[in-house]
């Protein structure tokens, strides 16, 4: 399989690639605008969300698991001394 991939031409994914990218920026600027709108954010900070991320910029991140007992919601997430 992957030796057919080398038939690719390198604009043909490139484009692929770019096309990808706005689409992941896409959602995490809809996710982050409903989790926005969802904790009752103004106006200004929808539309900020909106704009969140350049698609044209290098961006790298990383996630963490973030385990039931340690949410924020919780009465128990105070830290402990």
């Amino acid at each position: 399989m992957w030796g057919r991939s080398e038939q690719i031409p390198g604009e043909e994914l490139w484009r692929t690639h770019e096309r990808r990218r706005e689409r992941l920026v896409a959602f995490a600027r809809r996710r982050l605008h409903n989790q926005l709108r969802f904790r009752g954010a103004g106006p200004t900070q929808l539309a900020e969300a909106d704009e969140a991320l350049d698609p044209e910029a290098l961006t790298i991140g990383f996630g963490r698991r973030f385990a039931t007992y340690k949410r924020g919601t919780c009465s128990s997430a105070t830290p402990r001394v």
